[in-house]
């Protein structure tokens, strides 16, 4: 469920401990091959947790995270 999925990106988000990045940059560079600059640069955490919940259901991720591109933690 897509919920359950978002839930878990803002928990790793909150996990990794990463006050640099806003959590729509944290998705981008952690998850998304392609840029998404509408996405990345946004302040606006409200829009960003819709616009990473509409491509979570537009690539069809409903019940795992996409594949983490990079370790952010390092």
């Amino acid at each position: 469920m897509i919920k359950d999925v978002f839930e878990r990106v803002k928990s790793n988000y909150k996990r990794e401990g990463l006050p640099h990045l806003r959590l729509g940059q944290y998705f981008c560079i952690k998850y998304v091959k392609q840029p998404y600059p509408e996405l990345f640069y946004t302040t606006d955490e409200v829009k960003a947790e819709k616009l990473i919940r509409q491509y979570l259901e537009d690539y069809q991720y409903y019940d795992s995270l996409p594949k983490s591109l990079h370790d952010l933690t390092q």
